[in-house]
C-alpha cells in the first residue's frame, strides 16, 4: 500500500476507499439480483412473473443508483464531481417515457 502523508493524500485515499467499497457493495448486490432474475426466467410463468422480475429490476436501478451517488458525493467533496449534461436531458426523456409507458399498465 502507498506511504498516504499529507492531509490531501490522505482525503484523496479516503474518498478513493468509500468509492471501492461502494462498487463492490452494488456489484455484489447487482449480481444476486441478476441471478435471481435469471433463475425466475427459467421458471414456468406464474402469471406475476412478469412484477416480480420488473420489481428485481427496480432494485437493482436502486443500488447502482445508490453506489453512483455515494462516489458522486465523495467526489463533491474533493471538487472534481463530474456532470454530464446530455446525459441529464437524455435521462430525464427516459424518465419520463418509463412512466407514461410502462410494460405492467393495464393496455386499453
Amino acid at each position: 500500500m502507498a506511504d498516504v502523508n499529507s492531509p490531501t493524500q490522505q482525503m484523496l485515499a479516503a474518498a478513493l476507499r468509500n468509492a471501492d467499497a461502494s462498487v463492490q457493495l452494488a456489484e455484489s448486490k447487482v449480481t444476486a439480483l441478476v441471478e435471481g432474475v435469471k433463475a425466475m426466467l427459467l421458471q414456468p410463468d406464474s402469471g406475476l412473473m412478469r412484477v416480480a422480475i420488473a420489481e428485481l429490476c427496480g432494485q437493482i436501478r436502486m443500488h447502482v443508483n445508490e453506489a453512483g451517488n455515494s462516489i458522486n458525493a465523495s467526489a463533491e467533496q474533493l471538487g472534481c464531481s463530474h456532470v454530464d449534461d446530455l446525459a441529464i436531458n437524455t435521462g430525464l426523456r427516459l424518465s419520463t417515457a418509463a412512466n407514461t409507458q410502462s410494460p405492467l399498465k393495464a393496455k386499453p
